[in-house]
């Protein structure tokens, strides 16, 4: 019995393999899109989907450039999307926010606050 490989006809050209872009390349991709404060965000400070979902408003202090990581958004099986406490007390943290995504936060919530 042959392989069903040796079938197989090849044009001689190797995949292509992708290449990951930057952190500035992301940032550039993501200007004018109506979530850019919150890709800056991901980007700048490596936090996970669920800690950036789960984060409102009063968790930001935009005057001393912090954040407090209180809880995530999870789904559940039970309740589909749920706001629920962090799964540990050490995942409880303030961070600090770089100026940008402080000046890309306000901008955020200004036009928030027009729509």
């Amino acid at each position: 019995m042959a392989s069903p490989a040796a079938v197989v006809q090849l044009d001689g050209q190797l995949p292509r393999r992708s290449r990951a872009t930057s952190a500035p390349e992301s940032l550039a991709a993501a200007q004018g899109h109506r979530l850019a404060a919150l890709f800056e965000l991901a980007l700048r400070t490596g936090l996970r989907k669920g800690e950036l979902l789960g984060l409102r408003w009063e968790d930001l202090d935009l005057d001393s450039g912090t954040a407090s990581i209180r809880r995530i958004l999870q789904r559940t099986r039970s309740s589909g999307l749920a706001t629920l406490l962090t799964r540990t007390i050490s995942s409880e943290r303030r961070i600090a926010l770089s100026a940008s995504c402080v000046t890309s936060l306000r901008t955020h919530r200004e036009r928030q606050a027009r729509e």
